[in-house]
């Protein structure tokens, strides 16, 4: 970090640097979406997550996955609570891994850091408000990765019937990397294929450093939100049966990573469906495209609301 501050503070941003960076300031510093980054963590790591984890549990024992590889725990009881005791006593060990990346960016390690300590503006109301702003969103999002770390390593420990004091290196590895995997995934931090191969053709010059940064400013963050919305729906269902089917059988999957896919699918397919009945019910009201949008607006109605 010491070094990576050092480095930062002699490297000069240049006029791309400022454009891009306010550009992104213009995108991002605001109120608004700092508090919709925290909404949208609670409602993937506490909702959707923590539903998902709980009807993995049960898909475990169901289908008899083996307790050495089973990775889902319910949430509740003395063992689970002295495993996320001790899952926080590794969170120094893990964070370099967790902080590594964000949503809105695909530089990682030094790189990153490095961007992190430079001065982009010597103007400095708006170099505090940028700094501001990345601070504000990286924190809501590191929040909810330590959360969700924390979780997803006390489930796994509980799950495998590891305990604190009789866990071995190896055992506590394997934790630590399903943990890391599972935060980052709850978040939308976890490496994109896709988004990096954007990122390096992006790189490759000025000209495509304009043109795709143009129209794709954001690239790990819309396909991650993507993947995870397809994992949580009827669609990510169907896969996750198939390969519980093929792959496992063949050894290309473990159960537990398949029974993880037909849990999400589960969880997404039920929120939908409930959905679906709260607003035939008249309890709640969604997007109103019909003629009468601004007629029922004018009585009271809102739309995404409550009735």
């Amino acid at each position: 970090n010491k070094i990576a501050a050092d480095l930062g503070s002699k490297m000069p941003a240049g006029i791309l640097d400022k454009i891009r960076a306010w550009r992104y300031l213009s995108m991002l510093g605001n109120p608004r979406t700092v508090l919709r980054n925290l909404i949208g963590n609670e409602i993937m790591s506490d909702v959707l997550w923590t539903s998902k984890d709980a009807v993995g549990a049960a898909l475990e024992k169901v289908m008899g996955v083996e307790q050495s590889q089973r990775t889902k725990a319910l949430a509740f009881g003395d063992a689970y609570k002295a495993n996320k005791a001790y899952a926080a006593t590794t969170l120094d060990d893990a964070r370099t891994a967790l902080e590594d990346s964000s949503r809105y960016d695909t530089k990682s390690g030094i790189e990153r850091a490095i961007d992190e300590n430079r001065q982009i503006f010597k103007f400095k109301p708006v170099e505090k408000w940028r700094e501001a702003t990345n601070w504000a969103l990286s924190e809501g999002d590191t929040v909810f990765l330590e959360k969700q770390y924390k979780r997803s390593f006390a489930q796994i420990m509980t799950a495998r019937g590891y305990t604190p004091d009789t866990m071995t290196a190896k055992q506590r590895s394997e934790c630590m990397s399903y943990a890391i995997n599972e935060a980052k995934r709850s978040t939308f931090h976890d490496a994109s294929v896709v988004a990096d191969a954007i990122s390096k053709f992006e790189n490759r010059n000025v000209v495509t450093k304009i043109l795709v940064g143009g129209v794709l400013p954001f690239k790990k963050t819309p396909i991650n939100v993507l993947a995870r919305g397809v994992d949580f729906s009827p669609i990510g269902l169907q896969p996750g049966t198939a390969q519980y089917v093929t792959k496992v059988k063949s050894g290309e999957m473990s159960a537990a990573q398949a029974v993880d896919k037909i849990s999400s699918g589960l969880t997404g397919s039920a929120l939908m469906a409930l959905g679906f009945f709260l607003a035939k019910s008249g309890i709640i009201t969604g997007g109103n495209e019909d003629e009468d949008k601004y007629y029922m607006s004018d009585l009271g109605h809102q739309d995404f609301a409550l009735n």
